[in-house]
Formats: structure tokens, sequence, C-alpha cells
């Protein structure tokens, strides 16, 4: 005897309209409360099941149509890998403990290792190198903030800015500005406003602690909860040499700067143990912008402090971050990597 669909529908009566309903092609909000809620799923691939699971909410919702679930360590047999590079086609089945219903999903797979980064302050002239050295080193997606979206250069057309402000970010709704996954999260973003001490405004004290170190707070808490949930995750500060040194005329900016170090140090104990790495980078004199107005009087001034007799690049502050992100400093956490040309031999 020959089954096909007819003869099995004859053996079954029609399904009920509730089911049919249940059917969709798109994932709305109840899906997505379902998979935040979720520890546990079944991925089936090519004739084969495999169960994972970790803290609920581990398989990120990327949009309507995508979801990423990231990679745990196991039993490397790979079986599951192997058969998507066969067949692509997969289905997941969500489950939460206690809760009769479950969540199926069925699409096409793919196995990916891109990583996306965000830089604040990224029209700067550090910033701007940052971006650039990532974008030219296979980096899938970079992200920026700035205060005035006028700023973006011409060549920054492969960044996705977004407009923020950092001295109000407590009465931002950062949920909806940043509604992605990162990798790499680089607070490069800084504000000084300097003055002798005695002469140095309310103002001016809060605005460079609120931009410096109170922003990297708010960001922190956003983006280091979706890297806790991945297991994985590059935190790098973007200090400065005077955080060791001291400077006159910027008790404001040191003492921020000198804040990082804490920062650095604290975070890297309490994540170490989800593969999330936190450093800081503390540039020296760097030439930009602002070096560019000095006259010869003044650059000579500041050379003479330098042992290599030279200003750095932004490119070297640039490539010390990418250092830190890459797997050679995968076990390099809490620190601070000096780029000073010998200014300060901390």
């Amino acid at each position: 005897m020959t089954v096909d669909h007819k003869f099995l529908r004859n053996l079954y009566a029609e399904p009920r309209p509730t089911s049919l309903a249940k059917v969709q092609y798109k994932i709305d909000q109840h899906c997505k409360e379902f998979i935040s809620r979720s520890p546990f799923i079944i991925l089936g691939t090519d004739g084969d099941v495999s169960p994972k699971g970790d803290f609920p909410g581990f398989v990120d919702v990327l949009d309507d149509n995508t979801i990423a679930i990231p990679d745990r360590s196991g039993n490397n047999r790979l079986d599951s890998y192997i058969n998507i590079l066969k067949n692509p086609k997969v289905a997941v089945m969500f489950l939460i403990p206690g809760i009769s219903e479950v969540l199926r999903i069925r699409g096409m797979a793919e196995i990916s290792q891109d990583k996306n980064l965000l830089v604040t302050g990224g029209t700067g002239s550090i910033g701007s190198s940052i971006c650039n050295y990532f974008n030219n080193n296979g980096c899938k997606e970079i992200y920026s903030t700035t205060t005035n979206l006028d700023k973006i250069k011409s060549n920054q057309d492969y960044i996705k800015f977004k407009e923020l402000n950092l001295n109000n970010i407590e009465n931002i709704n950062l949920d909806e500005i940043f509604n992605f996954d990162i990798d790499y999260l680089v607070l490069n973003a800084g504000l000084n406003r300097d003055n002798v001490f005695l002469r140095m405004s309310s103002d001016d004290w809060n605005n460079v602690i609120n931009v410096n170190i109170n922003s990297s707070f708010y960001l922190l808490k956003h983006f280091t909860k979706k890297m806790v949930k991945k297991r994985f995750g590059r935190v790098i500060f973007i200090s400065s040499v005077v955080a060791h040194t001291g400077n006159p005329g910027q008790v404001n900016y040191t003492t921020s700067k000198a804040a990082i170090s804490g920062m650095v140090k604290s975070l890297a104990l309490e994540l170490s143990t989800r593969n999330i790495t936190v450093n800081s980078v503390a540039p020296g004199f760097i030439q930009s912008n602002m070096t560019d107005k000095l006259n010869e009087e003044q650059k000579n001034a500041i050379l003479d402090r330098i042992p290599m007799k030279k200003l750095g690049n932004p490119d070297d502050i640039a490539k010390a971050v990418g250092f830190l992100c890459s797997e050679n400093a995968d076990y390099i956490t809490g620190q601070t990597l000096h780029v000073n040309g010998g200014l300060a031999l901390i």
C-alpha cells in the first residue's frame, strides 16, 4: 500500500484553527520574550539533534527573521556544524522549565565568526583610526557614537554612527539606540575642560566626569549583559598617560582617567569567568589637530620630554587596541598598555 499525503489526511481529523494560527513567518514580540526566558534548546540538523543550554536568553534575536546561537564547549565532535555545512536546513526547539508550551523555529543556518565593534567618539583622530584599523582587518559591523552627525568624515561611510550625548546618557534609552550586539567595546570618547583647580567651575568638573567615566558605566551596563550571555567580549578603555603622572591644570581630566584604572581591574575580576577581558590603552602625546596648532617652541618642549623624540601616531593607539582584542591577548586582562614613547616608564 502506498502511503501518501491524502492517505494520511484520511486517517486524521483536520487540525484545529488554533493549531494553524500558531504558524508564523517572523519572530514576533511573544516569541522574543519566550527566547529571552529559555535556558535550553534542541538543535536539529540533518538527521541529528543536539542539546544546548546556558543562562536564560543565551540565544540572541538579531531581527524578526534571524537568531544567533552562541558556540559552547562540548564533546568537540562537531556533528551539528558538519551537518550544517552539508545541509543548512535546521530546526530549533526552545524550552522553559515548568512551561508546557515550546517554541519551534526552522530555517537555514550558517556558521559565522564575524565580530562587531563599537567605538565611542569615532570622529576624532584616535577614534577614526581605531575604526579604520578594524575595518581593514575584517570586522563585520563597525558602530560609533558622535554628538554631531555633521562631523562625520566623507571616508567614514563604512561606520554606522549613532548620535549620542554622553553628558546626558543617564536620561537616554540605550536599548532603542543600541538594538544590536557587539563583541568589542572601545570606550574612547573623552572631554577636557582645562583650568587650574582654584578656577575650575563645577560645570567643568561635572561635564568631564560625566563624559569620561560616568558614561562608561551606562554603556558597560548595557553591553556587558549581552557579552555575559554569549561568553565573549573585549572591553578597551582609552585612558591617558596623565592618569599615572598627573598634570597641572587638568585635575578633572586626570581624575577621570585615573578612575579608569580601578574600573578596569575590578571589571576584569568580575567578568573573566565569562571569557570577557577588560583592559585599557594609555596614550602619551599623540599627533592630532590640537598638536598641529602648536608652534615650534611648544612642540620642541614636548619632544624634549619624550625619549623617542617624536609624537605618537593615532595608528599606534589603534594597533594597541587591535592587539588587546586579538587572540594573541586572550590571557591578558585588567592591564593598562602604555603607548607613550618612553614619556612615562610605568
